[in-house]
């Protein structure tokens, strides 16, 4: 998954906030979707107008794996390190964008 899809992701999740309509999805609710590995079928059942279609298989299979991989070393402490507690979407933003982080850190930009 490249930067570019990552930052993708990150406005569709941030637009999908923006909508106020999930505001009452607990953070609770998307650490059990990282858990199942089923995240992106999730945000796209459930938040009707989001569009991941520039993800491919592939792609969804490692923003599912690097969301486990944070949620096996970071769970628990999410507010103090991201400073989110209340909603799934804020979670996940959080981490895309970690996720985006790391891949640059790793390329060296």
């Amino acid at each position: 998954m490249n930067a570019s899809k990552l930052t993708y992701l990150i406005l569709e999740l941030n637009s999908a906030l923006d909508s106020g309509l999930y505001d009452k999805i607990p953070m609770r609710e998307a650490t059990q979707h990282i858990e199942a590995g089923d995240v992106v079928p999730w945000l796209t059942g459930e938040f009707k107008h989001m569009d991941v279609s520039l993800l491919d298989d592939s792609d969804i299979r490692e923003y599912h794996k690097l969301l486990s991989e944070i949620h096996g070393g970071y769970a628990g402490n999410e507010r103090r390190k991201w400073g989110v507690e209340h909603r799934a979407l804020c979670l996940l933003i959080a981490w895309t964008n970690e996720i985006l982080q790391r891949k640059c850190r790793d390329a060296g930009l």
